[in-house]
Order: structure tokens, then sequence, then C-alpha cells
């Protein structure tokens, strides 16, 4: 196990020995309102409105899938989406960047790519969010909405309305700042937001909210398995025999994957690596990929980095569980409402 997931489960299961770290958190604490305060003062307006979902706690939370599912439900109200995002991970020697489908997970990062590859709509990649923004409307003068992928604390980009995403397995951890614990600002930042979305539900988080969302009113689900190298789709429940199964999940929140193969009943080893990390050839051939008795599991995010390897060396013993984004008619029309407010609709 790694150093960070070592951390990472320190902070989620409240452990003793983290709270030595909680020294540093003034010094974290005073770094943060500075930057803050310096980041505001800098702001400009923008032509278009700017929507960030995000999160305040170090980890993931299943922003990513419900970036791709308001982008699709946005299109559908005729509105012209476009999607600006960090990268993180990415090593592209220029920026900004606009991602291409073609591109790899390496040059531009896993999330970005999913994006690009799910979505038709332009996703422009920088580290500093605004140079996204700026060139993402130069080359799309058509976007009339942009979807900031995180940026919840990148306080200089501009935003015109904030959804907040809680992991409901996790919560918020310890609820202590960093380093101490997961939260990235204070956990009263919940009644800034104009949205707190808590994946799974909890009625005591929802109700710290500045606006109060009922609990199950959005979470994710697992849809069906896709067998990565032909396509094949099969229901969940339907996986192949095998004597041996590995789980391997680089996300931020592996156990959320562990839970979910559990409640199908599936018995694995678990091959968590950290959020974002790339495996060689090599390492994937560790896991046993090239026995026909033993399955790979993958999630759709760790799917976009192997994938052409994955076709290329004919594995045909590796699947991705898809997911997909549950959320109440009522909700979901509140949200898009109030996007298109700020459109002055």
């Amino acid at each position: 196990m790694s150093l960070e997931h070592i951390i990472t489960r320190a902070w989620y299961e409240d452990k003793s020995w983290v709270k030595c770290l909680s020294v540093l958190t003034p010094l974290y604490r005073m770094g943060l309102e500075r930057a803050k305060k310096r980041a505001i003062k800098q702001r400009i307006e923008l032509p278009v409105p700017v929507v960030v979902i995000g999160n305040i706690t170090v980890g993931g939370t299943g922003k990513t899938p419900l970036i791709m599912f308001l982008a699709q439900a946005l299109a559908q109200r005729g509105r012209r989406v476009g999607i600006v995002s960090r990268g993180y991970g990415a090593r592209t020697n220029r920026y900004p960047y606009k991602v291409m489908a073609t591109d790899s997970a390496d040059t531009v990062g896993d999330e970005p790519l999913m994006l690009a590859q799910s979505l038709d709509v332009p996703v422009v990649i920088d580290p500093h969010r605004l140079s996204a923004i700026k060139h993402l409307l130069e080359t799309n003068a058509e976007v009339d909405v942009i979807l900031s992928d995180d940026g919840m604390q990148h306080y200089r980009m501009p935003r015109d309305l904030e959804i907040l995403v809680v992991d409901g397995s996790r919560e918020l951890g310890n609820e202590k700042l960093l380093p101490a614990g997961p939260l990235r600002e204070p956990l009263d930042r919940l009644k800034t937001v104009d949205f707190c979305l808590v994946n799974g539900g909890n009625k005591e988080l929802n109700s710290l909210a500045l606006r109060y969302v009922e609990p199950g009113a959005f979470s994710l689900a697992p849809a069906k398995w896709r067998q990565i190298a032909t396509g094949e789709i099969r229901e969940l429940g339907y996986l192949p025999a095998a004597k041996r199964i590995v789980a391997m999940a680089g996300i931020g929140n592996p156990e959320r994957f562990y839970a979910t193969l559990e409640m199908q009943g599936l018995q694995f080893d678990s091959y968590p690596i950290n959020d974002h990390q790339s495996l060689s050839k090599e390492e994937i051939l560790r896991m046993g990929v090239t026995d026909p008795e033993t399955q790979i599991l993958m999630t759709t995010k760790d799917e976009v980095k192997y994938r052409e390897i994955i076709r290329q060396s004919g594995w045909n013993n590796v699947w991705t569980l898809d997911v997909t984004v549950q959320m109440d008619q009522e909700l979901l029309d509140e949200i898009l409402d109030a996007i298109e407010e700020k459109l002055g609709l």
C-alpha cells in the first residue's frame, strides 16, 4: 500500500496518529485564506456562465460522470457546452491545449480524455483554468455554457454556479483541514455552494448545505460490464467464469469500486494504485492478464489509459464497469434551470 493510500485511509477512518499533523493546519488555513482573497480580487467578467463541479475533499467523489451527465442534459436543452480542466497528470508541453479523442491519457490526463471521448463538446486543459476558458471561447464562439471539471479552489477563475460533490460512503472523513484531514476548505464552505450533491445521500450532510437536496436524489450506479478488447456487453452478474479475478482501481476512492464488486457477489484480489497513476505493460502482465483463467476488472477511468494496449495485445479477459448517473428529475430540472437563469433565460 502506498503512502498516499495510508494517509487517505487514516483521514477517512479517523486514525489517532494523523492528529499529529494538525500542528500544520493553521499554516495551511492561513495560506488558503490569503490565496483566496488575492485571487478573488483578480477575477474578471466573462461573457458566458461558468459552472464549477468539484469537491472540498481529497479523493474521488464521482464528479466526472456527473459532468458528462450534465453536459448531455444541457445539450438536450439546446445549450452549447464547453469543458475546462486542469488536466491532472497531463504531459503536454503546451497550454492551453484542446483535447482530442485520439490523444493519449499520458498526454492530456485520464479524466479530460474520458470527457473528450464520451462527449461531442470541446474540452480544453490548462493548470490555469482562466487561460483554458479564454482559449475555449476564442476557438469555439458558439459555446454558451462552460463546465469546469473541479476547480472549486481555483479562486481566480470566475464562477456563476458551484456544484459540490461528496462521496456518501466516506463523507468528509474526520472533517479536518489538510494535512490533518481530507478537507481542502473549511466545513462551512458547504453553506456557500449552490448545490451539494451527496453521492448516495446523507441527511446530515445535505442539511448543512445552502440548498437542501433530498438524500438519494443523486447517485452513481453500476450499469453493465464491457469487454475492452472487443466491446462485448454483459449484464451485471454475467461475467465469464474465472478461477481468479483481479480488480484494479486507479481512482480517488478505490474502496467504492471494490464495494460495488462485492455487492455483485464477486470474490477478487484488489490491485489499488494511486489516483491517475499509469501502469507499464510489464506491470499489467504481472497481474496475470495473459492467463486465460484470470479476469481483470477495472474502472472506466483506468480503461482510457490502457484501451489501446489491451486491444493491440488481444487481451479478451479485461472488463470495465460502466456506471450511470441516477438523479431525480426534479433535482436535474432545478440545476438546469439555475444554469439557464445565469444565461438570462
